[in-house]
């Protein structure tokens, strides 16, 4: 079986810092991303371990037989698109199942990481798929 050709992605991210918050079970991530290409482009889902965060747009693309119960939300301080040329600092946090989920296990693990896909759409509905992977600091913060 031939495997289906890659399209260009003009989406470029880094990771500047993901951490944990231990009392909250979730992980928060910061990155900036980048928009090489001449349409804006948006934010959907995260996909990691089998789990799929999604956000009002990644709900509009979900096949419409996917189990919702499959689905978590995926919460970002700025939803705007991001206009061709621009690089953008954003901070997104998976909500919920984090810990549910297993995917976080602070207690065995000397070193933690993240890994995943990002998935973006651009105006005529083209997804673009972008692997992304850190390490995540532990925090211990207040109530």
């Amino acid at each position: 079986m031939e495997p289906l050709p890659i399209n260009p992605n003009p989406v470029a991210i880094k990771i500047t810092h993901a951490n944990y918050d231990v009392p909250g079970r979730a992980l928060r991530v910061t990155m900036d991303i980048t928009n090489n290409g001449d349409t804006a482009i948006n934010i959907g889902e995260f996909t990691t371990a089998g789990v799929r965060f999604v956000n009002a747009l990644g709900r509009e693309h979900l096949d419409p037989d996917y189990p919702r119960a499959g689905c978590n939300w995926l919460d970002m301080d700025n939803d705007a698109a991001i206009e061709p040329g621009e690089t953008r600092k954003l901070k997104w946090k998976p909500k919920t199942r984090w810990e549910v989920q297993r995917l976080m296990a602070l207690l065995g693990d000397p070193e933690s990481r993240f890994g995943g896909l990002l998935m973006t759409w651009d105006e005529e509905g083209n997804r673009y798929i972008n692997s992304i992977a850190g390490a995540v600091i532990p925090v211990f913060t207040r109530l």
